[in-house]
C-alpha cells in the first residue's frame, strides 16, 4: 500500500531545529479470520505523548502508528499500520528512502503471526486451533535498513511483573541482538493512571556494560528527556551534504565557475 506523505509542520519554537524523528506507536493486529485478530495491550499513548512534545519543540516528526493507537494532538505526518507484515514493509520503505536523525521504536510488534488466517468469519460452534509462527525482530534490522547509518535508535523493552534481575537480563539481550543506542525499559506492573515508570539504559564505551542513565516516572518526563537529549544530535551527513549542494546551486550563477569557492 502507498504511504501517505501528507504532513502539517508544527510551529515549534524549541530546540528541535527540524531534526527528523521517526516514532512508531501502538500494537499490531494479526488476523485470525475476517473479523477477529490477535493483538496486545498497547494503546499508543506513550508514542503520542513523545510526538506531541517533540513537535512542540520543533522536531520534524513522522508518526508510524497502529490504526487503534492514540494520535498526537499536534498535527504531523501520520502513517498507519495494521499487522506485522504491514509495519515491516512500511518502516523499511521509510528508513531506506529518507534520512532520519533518530528512530524511537515504541510500537508493540507481535512476536507471532497466524500462519493460516481464514478469509471469512469462522463459526464459533467448535473449538479452534491456531498455528502461530514466529516473526523476525524488526528492531534488529533498523540500523541496516536506515539510509542514515548514524541515526540514534531507541528501542523499548516491556516486561511483565519482572524482578530487577529479569529486567536487566531482558535489556541486555536486546542490546546484544540489536544495534541500538538506548533501551527504554518499563514493566506492566509499574503502570497506573497517574504514574508510568521508565528506566533508560545505554552501554558504556569501555567495557560494554549496561548503564542506567535515568529513571523517570511519567510519560511527560520521558517525552521531555527525548526533547532535551535528541536536540543535541548532529544532523545526518547526507542532509548536510544536500544543504551544501543547495547553497552551491544558489550561488553558482553569481560567481561563475571559480574553483576558489569552497563550502
Amino acid at each position: 500500500a502507498p504511504i501517505n506523505n501528507h504532513k502539517v509542520t508544527s510551529n515549534g519554537n524549541g530546540n528541535g531545529l527540524g531534526k527528523k524523528i521517526l516514532i512508531t506507536s501502538g500494537g499490531t493486529q494479526e488476523p485470525i479470520d475476517a473479523v477477529r485478530v490477535l493483538t496486545n495491550l498497547s494503546t499508543g499513548k506513550t508514542g503520542a505523548r513523545i510526538a506531541e512534545q517533540m513537535l512542540a519543540q520543533g522536531f520534524d516528526v513522522t508518526y508510524l502508528h497502529a490504526t487503534t493507537a492514540k494520535m498526537p494532538e499536534i498535527f504531523c505526518r501520520q502513517i498507519p499500520f495494521t499487522s506485522f507484515a504491514d509495519i515491516e514493509n512500511k518502516i523499511q520503505q521509510i528508513l531506506k528512502t529518507e534520512n532520519f536523525d533518530a528512530v524511537i521504536h515504541a510500537a508493540a510488534v507481535s512476536d507471532f503471526t497466524n500462519a493460516n488466517p481464514f478469509a471469512e468469519k469462522i463459526s464459533s460452534d467448535q473449538d479452534l486451533t491456531i498455528h502461530l509462527k514466529r516473526n523476525p525482530k524488526i528492531v534488529n534490522q533498523l540500523r541496516a535498513w536506515s539510509k542514515n547509518k548514524n541515526c540514534k535508535i531507541i528501542a523499548f523493552k516491556m516486561t511483565a511483573n519482572a524482578n530487577q534481575e529479569s529486567k536487566l537480563a531482558a535489556v541486555s539481550k536486546l542490546f546484544n541482538n540489536a544495534d541500538v543506542d538506548f533501551v527504554v525499559q518499563n514493566d506492566i506492573s509499574e503502570m497506573s493512571k497517574d504514574q508510568h515508570l521508565f528506566s533508560l539504559y545505554t552501554k558504556t564505551d569501555n567495557n560494554n556494560q549496561l548503564k542506567c542513565i535515568v529513571n523517570l516516572t511519567t510519560k511527560n518526563d520521558l517525552a521531555n528527556w527525548f526533547c532535551e537529549n535528541l536536540s543535541e544530535i548532529k544532523e545526518s551527513s547526507v542532509t548536510i551534504e544536500k544543504n551544501k549542494m543547495d547553497i552551491i546551486q544558489k550561488i553558482s550563477p553569481m560567481i561563475g565557475n571559480s574553483p576558489e569557492v569552497k563550502i
